[in-house]
């Protein structure tokens, strides 16, 4: 198993839960797509925290910042 590995400054940026649910979404996709490559892997980590970053404004209701992690996410041929 690929953990994500945490450093001192993602302890520091996010909750307990928060950390939890990005090693979880970085191991399933790293799985799922079978991916190996350091640069893919680092491009994966961008998007866990994306990831963390969107839910977070969903559950404020932030709209502004809803919009502007959707315009991210484009970059990188997300939906």
């Amino acid at each position: 198993k690929q953990n994500l590995r945490i450093n001192a400054d993602i302890i520091e940026q996010y909750t307990f839960e928060e950390l939890l649910k990005l090693d979880s979404i970085y191991t399933r996709t790293l799985r799922a797509n079978n991916i190996t490559n350091p640069m893919q892997k680092e491009a994966v980590k961008t998007l866990c925290k994306l990831q963390i970053e969107m839910d977070e404004a969903i559950r404020m209701k932030d709209a502004k910042a809803i919009k502007e992690f959707q315009k991210r996410n484009r970059r990188f041929g997300g939906v």
